[in-house]
């Protein structure tokens, strides 16, 4: 029996696959791959081999994908195609036949007019416009989340829909949907929600769901990609019990054939939904498994604002594609002028600065920033392109077919997520390409982050933070901002999603 998910196709859309960095070494599980590749495709299943890395991925069978007002349940409707379509890193706006994330958007306020929207779908709808790209300030985002705020559960879990009783599976999606809304694993509700996936842990390590006491795949496999999520560890002490972790319970469902079990002994009516699910937990993966990058149309122009006064922070821009120089400029000047001596003005370029044009504003929410850090594209590489069996460690390393970039290090192979990152931790240095097999065969770490002296700016809430020590320390006042720009002459501010801020401890400055 399938609980909470009344056993209906919508059962399809609660089991979302993870991707991402992870603590506990987790690893590609080859049979289950083997598995997936031969069976019908579906949205799970293309989850599910982009974060197994068979790649490259075919998913024209998506193009037909669609939902209508009218389905049962519609915002889950949309929301699995959405989240098949961004596995592949493509716009579900466009990519079939009709915008699946405005009708998730329509259907979810269709739903809350009518009373219908479960709990399960206000999860599923974050899940999906984040993965789709949207901002977490979206309206309808916001809305989901607050209707989750608003309908915890006493016991700190979530259920299907309100009124039900806590569910193991809905309240792991939770807490993973938060986490997109730039909540921490600290925060007092994440931390309700946890202990109440702690207390459905059987003997045997694997969990169960709602609708009896005896544990299951799909609800183990859940609740492992939230422990990915929250950037712990499913194999130490703290979720493991007497009969083992969730880890090793979860693989001992596995069959012979790949496919996994339901519950031990029980066999599976839903084998492919299952076996995709539990192979992408297993290789530490959480959701959603794949955000592309999404620009809305541009706004109409506004006019220009006044100049504010005091420093203005200035990114000329160059017109090539290595970016411009940057430059700080004082006030513009009065009749008459003297010549400046204050050092702290930087009037000369620095050279290889990649900046845009910002325009300065009063407020600390508007100061400049560059822009967003793309995805890594085609880096370069130094030299000859050669296959290097056995890559050495602190080597940043690729396959000849795929664009990520892994730093090895610790024997692990840790994603470098983004071309500034790149740039910016390691400069020119030089690229391996390897083998598939061989990459495959490192373990996954942390993913690499921002180095330290650098000043991310939340796309969200228009904070600024500067990195110490691993730290992020929060700009408080915009008096100390011109300060910094002042004393330290700063020329580059970074725009990152809030989600991306999560992995800093925060401080004040």
């Amino acid at each position: 029996m399938r609980s909470k998910f009344f056993l209906i196709a919508i059962s399809l859309f609660f089991l979302i696959c993870p991707f991402n960095s992870t603590l506990a070494a987790p690893g590609k599980n080859q049979l289950a791959a083997d598995y997936l590749k031969a069976s019908e495709p579906n949205y799970w299943t293309t989850q599910a081999l982009y974060k197994l890395g068979e790649l490259p991925l075919s998913g024209d069978y998506l193009r037909s994908a669609t939902c209508a007002e009218g389905d049962y349940a519609a915002v889950a409707v949309c929301a699995g195609p959405i989240l098949g379509i961004t596995a592949l890193g493509e716009d579900p706006r466009t990519f079939a036949s009709v915008n699946l994330v405005d009708n998730l958007v329509n259907f979810y306020n269709s739903e809350v007019t009518a009373g219908t929207i479960t709990l399960n779908e206000a999860v599923l709808a974050i899940l999906a416009l984040r993965a789709a790209g949207e901002p977490a300030d979206n309206q309808t985002i916001v809305a989901a989340k607050d209707y989750l705020l608003n309908n915890q559960n006493a016991d700190g879990g979530w259920a299907f829909a309100v009124g039900f009783g806590s569910d193991t599976d809905v309240t792991a999606m939770a807490v993973m949907a938060m986490m997109e809304e730039g909540m921490t694993s600290d925060d007092p509700v994440l931390v309700k929600a946890i202990n109440f996936i702690k207390t459905n842990q059987n003997d045997d390590g694997g969990f169960h769901g709602v609708w009896d006491n005896i544990s299951n795949a799909n609800s183990t496999a859940w609740v492992i990609s939230m422990i990915y999520k929250i950037r712990q560890d499913p194999e130490t002490v703290d979720w493991s019990q007497a009969g083992g972790s969730p880890v090793t319970f979860l693989n001992s469902l596995q069959t012979l054939d790949g496919w996994f079990e339901y519950q031990l002994g029980a066999g599976n009516f839903l084998p492919v939904d299952t076996t995709a699910q539990a192979g992408i937990a297993l290789a530490g993966g959480y959701y959603p498994v794949r955000k592309i990058t999404y620009s809305p149309p541009a706004p109409p122009a506004l006019p220009a604002p006044l100049p504010s006064p005091g420093m203005i922070l200035s990114f000329p821009s160059s017109g090539g594609s290595g970016g411009g120089s940057s430059q700080i400029q004082s006030p513009p000047p009065q009749p008459e002028p003297q010549k400046s001596n204050d050092k702290s003005v930087e009037s000369n370029p620095q050279p290889n600065q990649e900046v845009s044009e910002v325009v300065s504003e009063p407020a600390l929410t508007s100061i400049p920033v560059e822009s967003t850090a793309e995805p890594v594209n085609q880096p370069k590489i130094i030299g000859q392109m050669l296959v290097f069996q056995n890559p050495n460690q602190n080597t940043l390393v690729k396959t000849a077919n795929d664009q990520a970039v892994y730093l090895l290090e610790a024997g692990r192979k840790r994603w470098v997520p983004n071309e500034l990152i790149l740039k910016l931790r390691f400069g020119s240095t030089p690229i391996i390409i390897v083998e598939p097999t061989i990459l495959d065969a490192i373990p996954e770490g942390l993913e690499v982050l921002y180095p330290d002296g650098v000043y991310l700016r939340s796309k969200e809430t228009g904070r600024i933070y500067q990195l110490r020590g691993g730290k992020k320390y929060q700009i408080m006042t915009l008096a100390a901002w011109q300060r910094l720009v002042r004393t330290e002459r700063i020329s580059r501010l970074i725009q990152v999603e809030e989600a991306d801020l999560v992995w800093y401890a925060w401080e004040k400055h």
